[in-house]
């Protein structure tokens, strides 16, 4: 008989051992999964901007989208919504900035072009349709040495250029300047009373007249601003004016002194006025000189 004995129940508790360590790896392998169920249902839920798609990929930056191709320009609507100047660009619905009033035009008188000279007073526009008010008055007036008055902002560029002219050698003379509406209406009637003379009724007269004389109160003379200026040698009022060496002189070196040829030929349809080319306007340097390279009159300079 072998002297050495079995212990009871060693193999039995071997194997119930093995049981147990199975049996809490089960265990914990179940609460590693519920843990981690749970945790994914309690996470917030990240909705996508308004107008994405599912599954669209977002940019961190809230309004571009990498994924999505700008849509197609459409013209807006016929009748955008009113946006209030008080309002900020994001109130209008298409994040525009707000619609401003409209900037009223300059009151007649005092127009004035982009880039042009800053004064106003300079560019006063008189002509038929936009006749001279009491407003467009010169504030002072100085005397030329003929004892003609000239507005005193400009006499000075005046007075220059008829110096230089008498440097050259030339003789100007200064026959009109500034004129009172009593004046301009005495110059007109008696024009009309020569024309009425040739045979022409009163309303043809006065038609013909307004060609060549301004009809008072929608003369630049009222404003100070305009001078006649013809030779000594040659002192009428004709076309043949141009031919003198005076005026061909002005015609190249006016705008220097800011002045221009206020009525030119071929602009009779725009100036209502015949060619005068002893007819010189101040308008300022700037102005008389895009006027005079660009080959315009005032009125298409102030359009």
């Amino acid at each position: 008989m072998d002297a050495r004995k079995k212990k009871p129940g060693k193999g039995k508790s071997g194997i119930a051992g093995i049981v147990f360590l199975l049996g809490f790896i089960g265990v914990m392998c179940v609460a590693v999964v519920y843990t981690t169920t749970a945790f994914k249902s309690a996470a917030p839920t990240e909705t996508p901007p308004p107008g994405s798609q599912p599954g669209e990929t977002q940019s961190a930056f809230p309004y571009i989208s990498p994924s999505v191709s700008p849509p197609a320009h459409t013209d807006p609507p016929s009748d955008p919504p009113s946006v209030s100047p008080t309002q900020s660009p994001q109130d209008s619905q298409y994040g525009l900035p707000p619609t401003l009033p409209p900037i009223p035009p300059p009151p007649l008188g005092n127009l004035k072009p982009s880039g042009g000279e800053r004064d106003g007073w300079m560019l006063t526009l008189v002509n038929r349709e936009t006749p001279f008010s009491e407003d467009d008055a010169p504030p002072s007036l100085e005397e030329l040495p003929n004892g003609l008055k000239f507005d005193s902002r400009a006499i000075g560029a005046l007075n220059a250029m008829l110096d230089e002219m008498t440097k050259q050698g030339l003789s100007p003379v200064v026959c009109s300047a500034y004129r009172t509406l009593e004046k301009q209406t005495a110059l007109f009637e008696g024009e009309v009373t020569k024309n009425m003379d040739e045979g022409l009724s009163r309303a043809e007269a006065v038609e013909k007249t307004m060609q060549s004389v301004a009809y008072p109160g929608t003369s630049e003379h009222h404003l100070g601003l305009a001078a006649d200026i013809v030779s000594l040698e040659y002192q009428r009022l004709t076309e043949r004016q141009a031919e003198t060496p005076e005026v061909k002189w002005l015609l190249k070196h006016c705008a220097e002194y800011g002045f221009i040829l206020r009525y030119p030929a071929g602009k009779e349809h725009l100036t209502g006025i015949v060619f005068e080319p002893w007819h010189f306007r101040y308008v300022g340097v700037t102005a008389a000189k895009e006027i005079s390279e660009n080959g315009l009159c005032l009125e298409e300079y102030l359009s």
